[in-house]
């Protein structure tokens, strides 16, 4: 027999419309037999069937097939008319099998159905998006602002969960006024059509399950590049393994309990191959630092000489950012006991953006009351030391600089510090 699927979704909003696109294949000989990857259908003779749609209260977004709940729900729509022909989740779709069938519930039972599974349908994943924004904006608003900016994968994080957010809240006004809309025709005593009123929701719904499988993909492919490319083959692993679970499922069906076990399973196994691929990582990366901290690069210059080693640094669409290790000259007639005391950690921010410098500056300064002692060597707009005198952040027209670690820096150690700088 012809077999025939259809990658098509309803929404438990969009019952009615759900067995109208039913019953219209099935006047085109596509008699539907359930759900299996998509909508299965069978090549028959052309004839005229009558369905229904209906939610099931006690289903569950666990369910891929009948449960035995769902089948005793089933004999006792059978007994009123209608035989189950699948379901899966709150799903269940009924053929009408006696011309003196009654309706399998009332108008407001219907009602209610459809209004509590569409809230629990997209409901967390609305609440999920306010928290990762408010979490995400929240952070942007403190000192981990300096993380952010320079980061390409961060921005992609917070555009894509802002998006997510705008989408859902567009969403949720739309379910809010569906459901007023719905009450004002209930009391009128008219009938609620379930149907595709909303386009812009349906389309929003598919955009969105895209936008998290494509970040998710740019997520791992951003862990792979990082960590090298052994790592990518992973990732590769992990993204394929990912959607050959979840269309094996979707495939076999299982049970409520066994798509719950499988699932719990596959998420103790992920974690697990992720943390595989964060000790690559950290082991990789600590092998580069070995390797730059035995080359770090010796700068000579008419005030002495130094060595500089690039312990980290990230470019981004708004600027870069980089971490030095700086071991400075000695300055004439000192003994050092240790050769770290003329050791100076300088974090460097360069951005063409006035007002990113600024915030990085003003986060900086905070705790900087003072100006140093040998403040006009900088040649900088402005400069700041703490009380400690052992931080000091310098701005200049389109670079910060915070150094610490080194108190009271005389002229020669600030005009070698410009000089291995580029300043």
């Amino acid at each position: 027999m012809k077999k025939r699927v259809v990658f098509k979704k309803y929404h438990y909003r969009e019952c009615d419309s759900f067995a109208d696109y039913l019953e219209r294949m099935a006047a085109k000989g596509w008699i539907f037999k359930g759900w299996r990857l998509g909508l299965v259908f069978y090549k028959d003779q052309p004839r005229k069937e009558t369905y229904a749609a209906e939610i099931f209260p006690e289903g569950d977004e666990n369910d891929k097939r009948p449960e035995p709940n769902t089948q005793e729900y089933a004999r006792y729509c059978e007994e009123a008319g209608w035989e189950l022909v699948d379901s899966t989740g709150k799903f269940c779709v009924f053929r009408k099998i006696r011309e003196d069938a009654v309706p399998i519930v009332t108008e407001e039972e219907r009602y209610e159905n459809v209004r509590k599974a569409e809230w629990k349908s997209f409901g967390g994943k609305f609440f999920l998006s306010c928290f990762m924004t408010a979490l995400l904006y929240w952070r942007l608003g403190t000192a981990y602002y300096i993380n952010y900016i320079f980061s390409d994968l961060l921005l992609l994080l917070l555009f894509t969960w802002t998006v997510l957010f705008a989408g859902e809240l567009f969403h949720f006004l739309g379910f809010i006024a569906w459901i007023v809309s719905s009450n004002y025709r209930m009391k009128q005593g008219r009938r609620v059509f379930y149907g595709r009123g909303n386009r812009a929701v349906h389309i929003w719904v598919c955009f969105r399950n895209l936008l998290y499988f494509i970040f998710t993909v740019v997520l791992l492919g951003a862990v792979a590049a990082f960590s090298g490319r052994n790592s990518v083959f992973i990732v590769l692993i992990i993204v394929v393994g990912f959607l050959i679970f979840s269309l094996v499922l979707t495939w076999i069906r299982p049970s409520r309990e066994k798509n719950i076990l499988a699932t719990l399973l596959f998420v103790c196994i992920f974690p697990i191959m992720v943390l595989a691929i964060s000790l690559g990582i950290a082991e990789e990366k600590k092998g580069n630092e070995t390797a730059a901290g035995e080359q770090g690069e010796v700068i000579e210059t008419a005030y002495g000489s130094g060595t500089v080693e690039i312990e980290d640094s990230i470019k981004g669409i708004l600027g870069e950012a980089a971490r030095y290790s700086i071991f400075l000259p000695e300055a004439e007639g000192e003994e050092l006991k240790n050769p770290y005391e003329n050791l100076v950690i300088c974090y460097q921010y360069h951005s063409s953006w006035e007002r990113i410098l600024n915030r990085i500056y003003h986060l900086y300064i905070r705790n900087q009351e003072e100006p140093p002692l040998y403040e006009n060597v900088w040649q900088a707009l402005e400069v700041k030391q703490s009380n400690r005198k052992e931080e000091i952040v310098v701005r200049y027209e389109d670079t910060v600089l915070y150094f610490t670690g080194k108190k009271d820096l005389n002229k020669d150690q600030i005009l070698f510090l410009r000089q291995a700088l580029d300043l």
